[in-house]
C-alpha cells in the first residue's frame, strides 16, 4: 500500500520546511491505514492523546501516520499537513482543526478520494462531521458553576483562551456565559498562545486585580499563577487539562480548581471509532467525554 511510503521524499521535505513532526505506526499487513493531523504536541494533553492513538493502532494492527504543526495558531502549516495526508493512500483521516471554520475544503477533497473524515478534540463549524472529544458545553458549565459558588455578587472574572476560531473555545465560552450568574461580570476576554509566558504577561499587564480567572489549559495557568504571586493578588484560578504539574499547583494552593479531561482515552477511543467506521461503512454519532472538576480540597491541598 502507498501508506507504507507516506513519509517519502516529498512529504519529508514538506515536514522539514514547515518544522512540524510526524509519528509513524506502519504495519506489515495492516487492515486499514489512518492519517491523523492534530493541533500540537506542546502540552501533556496532546502527548496523552497521541499515546492513546499509538497504543490503539498497535492493539488493532492499524497503519497510522500522525502529523502536527508547531502550535495551535499555525493554521496554514496544518493545512499543508492535511493536504499531505490526502495525497497519500489512507482509508480515513482524522483532524483536530486549528480553524473550525476552514474545513470544507479538505472534506470535499476527501470525499472525491473516498476517504472518510472524523474530527477529534475540535469539531468542524462549517460542515457536518462526526466529533470525538470532550463535552465542551459541560466543561463551560462546570467553570461557570464553580465561579457562581465561590465568588460574591459583583465579582469580576477574566477569560483566557487559545485561538478564537476553534469550536472547543467557542462552545466553552458560550456555556460559561449562559450559566454564569448575572451578578458576576466578565471583565475581559483574551485570545493568546497557550503557553506559560503569555499567561504570565497577560496578568502582568493588568492594572487592577480580578476575582476569578479561567485559563484554557494548565500550561497557560502556570504563567498566570506566577504573575499573580508576584503581584500578591488573590484571584481564583481554574483551568482545563490533564497535567500532573497542574494537580501539584492545586495541592500547593496556587491554583483553585481544574477540569480534568482524559487525553489518552480520547485518543484511544478515537482510533477504535475510526476502525468501526471503516468496517461498517457508516458515519458514526458524536462521541462526547465527560470531565471531572478537581478542587484544592479534593487533592488535600492548602
Amino acid at each position: 500500500m502507498k501508506q507504507q511510503q507516506i513519509v517519502g521524499a516529498g512529504l519529508l521535505l514538506s515536514l522539514l520546511l514547515c518544522g512540524c513532526s510526524t509519528i509513524d505506526m506502519h504495519r506489515d499487513r495492516p487492515e486499514y491505514s489512518i492519517g491523523v493531523v492534530l493541533k500540537a504536541q506542546n502540552s501533556p494533553y496532546w502527548l496523552d492523546m497521541s499515546s492513546g492513538m499509538q497504543q490503539a493502532a498497535t492493539d488493532y494492527g492499524i497503519d497510522m501516520t500522525l502529523l502536527y504543526p508547531e502550535g495551535e495558531q499555525e493554521g496554514e502549516e496544518q493545512k499543508s499537513l492535511i493536504a499531505d495526508i490526502l495525497d497519500s493512500d489512507v482509508d480515513l483521516m482524522m483532524v483536530a482543526p486549528c480553524d473550525s471554520y476552514d474545513t470544507e475544503w479538505f472534506i470535499e477533497k476527501a470525499k472525491m478520494q473516498d476517504i472518510d473524515v472524523l474530527t477529534v478534540d475540535t469539531r468542524a463549524m462549517d460542515a457536518e462531521l462526526p466529533y470525538i472529544g470532550s463535552d465542551n458545553v459541560l466543561f463551560g458549565k462546570m467553570v461557570a458553576e464553580y465561579f457562581n459558588e465561590r465568588l460574591k455578587p459583583g465579582s469580576t472574572i477574566l477569560l483566557l483562551y487559545g485561538p478564537e476560531k476553534q469550536s472547543s473555545i467557542i462552545e466553552r465560552d458560550q456555556a460559561i456565559r449562559e450559566y454564569l450568574d448575572s451578578d458576576i461580570h466578565i471583565q475581559g476576554v483574551q485570545y493568546t498562545e497557550l503557553d506559560e509566558e503569555n499567561g504570565y504577561l497577560l496578568i502582568q499587564q493588568l492594572e487592577q486585580p480580578v476575582d476569578g480567572i479561567y485559563c484554557q489549559n494548565a500550561v497557560l495557568a502556570r504563567g498566570v499563577v506566577e504573575a499573580l504571586t508576584e503581584k500578591d493578588w488573590n484571584s481564583k484560578v481554574i483551568s482545563v487539562d490533564t497535567e500532573d504539574d497542574a494537580v501539584q499547583l492545586l495541592k500547593d494552593g496556587a491554583m483553585d480548581a481544574m477540569v480534568i479531561q482524559n487525553g489518552y482515552e480520547i485518543g484511544y477511543q478515537s482510533i477504535e471509532l475510526a476502525l468501526e467506521t471503516l468496517r461498517s461503512g457508516e458515519q458514526p454519532e458524536d462521541m462526547l467525554f465527560d470531565g471531572e472538576l478537581l478542587t484544592v480540597q479534593d487533592t488535600g491541598g492548602n
